[in-house]
C-alpha cells in the first residue's frame, strides 16, 4: 500500500476492501446501495434495509471475470474466519436445552439458589419466571437432584447424561408438580414430583443456629 501512496494513489484499508467487494468490476451492479435521507442537507446514508435494492446482471463490460471475483470473495471469507477470535465455549450441563416450560415455552436454565449460604442448591428455572416474575409466568423451579431422580424413574435405569441425551428428546413442565418426558422414539411418560420444603431439610443443628440468630436480633433490637 505504501508503494501506491508514493505514486500518488491514496488507498485506505476501507477503500481497498470496498474495491475488492465491488460487484461493478465483474459487470454487475447493485442499485440503491445508499440514498439521500435529507434533501435539504443532501446527507447520504448507507441503505441497510430502509429501501429496496435491485441487482442488475451484466449491466456493463467487466474488468475482471466472475471466477476471479468469486475467488477473491472466498479468500476474504477464509481470512475473516481465520482471524476472527473464537468465542468462549458455552458451559453445557446435562439438562441444557432439554427442559421446556409448559407455561411460556422458554427453555429452563441452570441456577444456584441461595449461593454462599447453607441453603445453596442447584435448580433449573424458567428464565421468564426468573426475570419477570409470576405475573409473566407462574412456573416452578426444580432442584437438579430431583430432576436426576425423576429422569432415572422415567428411563427405568440409573441416571446418566449419556442415557438422558440418547433416549430423551425433551422434558416438558406442563404444570406444577408434573414432568412429561418426550422420548426420541415418540412415546411419552408423565412423572409427578414435589418440592421438599426447607423445613423438611433442616437438621437439628440448622434449627438451633436459626434460633440463636433470632435471639441475637431480638437482643440487638431491645438495646437499640
Amino acid at each position: 500500500m505504501n508503494k501506491y501512496r508514493k505514486q500518488g494513489v491514496k488507498l485506505s484499508r476501507t477503500g481497498l476492501h470496498g474495491m475488492l467487494r465491488n460487484e461493478k468490476y465483474h459487470g454487475d451492479m447493485l442499485l440503491q446501495k445508499s440514498f439521500v435521507a435529507d434533501y435539504l442537507s443532501k446527507r447520504r446514508v448507507i441503505n441497510v434495509g430502509q429501501l429496496p435494492q435491485y441487482y442488475v446482471r451484466e449491466s456493463h463490460d467487466a474488468i475482471i471475470d466472475k471466477e476471479t471475483f468469486a475467488a477473491v470473495q472466498a479468500e476474504i471469507a477464509r481470512r475473516a474466519t481465520a482471524h476472527q477470535p473464537k468465542p468462549p465455549p458455552v458451559k453445557q450441563y446435562a439438562f441444557t436445552g432439554i427442559i421446556k416450560c409448559g407455561r411460556c415455552g422458554a427453555l429452563y436454565r441452570r441456577k444456584h439458589n441461595a449461593a454462599g449460604t447453607k441453603y445453596e442448591r442447584v435448580v433449573w428455572i424458567c428464565p421468564t419466571y426468573d426475570v419477570r416474575g409470576k405475573a409473566e409466568c407462574d412456573s416452578q423451579f426444580i432442584r437438579e437432584d430431583i430432576l436426576m431422580d425423576k429422569t432415572a424413574e422415567a428411563l427405568g435405569m440409573p441416571f446418566s447424561e449419556t442415557a438422558l441425551r440418547t433416549f430423551v428428546k425433551e422434558i416438558l413442565v406442563p404444570e406444577p408438580g408434573q414432568l412429561t418426558f418426550v422420548f426420541e422414539d415418540g412415546h411419552r411418560a408423565d412423572v409427578a414430583w414435589e418440592h421438599q420444603s426447607r423445613r423438611a431439610g433442616w437438621t437439628p443443628e440448622l434449627r438451633e443456629a436459626a434460633r440463636q440468630k433470632t435471639l441475637q436480633r431480638n437482643k440487638e433490637a431491645k438495646n437499640a
